[in-house]
Parts: structure tokens; C-alpha cells; sequence
């Protein structure tokens, strides 16, 4: 077994995706409150019409004003996520990986918490 997951791998590969998923809408939450324009319920900037593995520069464009705490300086934020993980079912992906996802989106989690103390957020 090692790092690979188990007979349950497909539920953990999903909930890696999951984790991706919250990430994406608590970070586009935080940039609605930055000004980021919406058209027919779309971000008007195609540039952030992007899921989690490619958001963080645009987050950050948004972000460049707001408390320290609301920065992410990660590089490799969910740099290996990916859209087609909520498919995979020949897909393995690692324990560390999966771990990785779930701290990330925790991350988003606590930063939308301070934005709700913070007013920024209902």
C-alpha cells in the first residue's frame, strides 16, 4: 500500500477533487468582495473563468490590497490538482497529494472565515 491508496482510492481521488472545488469558490468569493466584475453570472475577465490549478495569479491581482492575511504565497497551491480528477478511475493519486489538497482548501476555508469576521463576507 505504501502512499497509494487503498480498494477506497476513487472515493479519496473525488475528494481530492472536492477539495478543489471549495478552494475555487471560496477564492472567486474573495475576489467578488475585491471588485472582480461578474457578466450573466460569469467573472466578465476571461482570465479568471480558470479552475484552481491556474487561479492563484488572478487571485493575488485581486488580493494585492487586501490584509496580509488574506495572501497566498504558495507557489505550488494546488498546482497539481486538476478538472479531470472528479472523473479518474485509473488515476492513483498519492496520499501526500490528497493531504496536500485538503490543507490548501483549509487554508481558503480560514481566509473566508476572517473575511465574514472581517465584513467582507455575510
Amino acid at each position: 500500500h505504501g502512499n497509494r491508496p487503498s480498494r477506497s482510492g476513487a472515493c479519496s481521488i473525488f475528494r481530492g477533487a472536492l477539495y478543489g472545488f471549495a478552494a475555487e469558490c471560496g477564492l472567486k468569493a474573495l475576489m467578488l468582495s475585491c471588485g472582480m466584475e461578474m457578466h450573466n453570472g460569469k467573472p466578465k475577465n476571461r482570465e479568471d473563468r480558470v479552475h484552481i490549478d491556474k487561479l492563484l495569479s488572478r487571485y493575488q491581482s485581486y488580493a494585492k490590497g487586501m490584509d496580509k492575511k488574506y495572501v497566498l504565497s504558495d507557489i505550488n497551491f494546488f498546482k497539481k490538482w486538476n478538472i479531470d480528477e472528479r472523473y479518474a478511475k485509473d488515476t492513483v493519486l498519492l496520499q501526500t497529494e490528497i493531504k496536500e489538497h485538503r490543507s490548501n482548501a483549509e487554508k481558503v476555508r480560514d481566509m473566508i472565515k476572517e473575511a465574514q469576521k472581517d465584513g467582507l463576507l455575510p
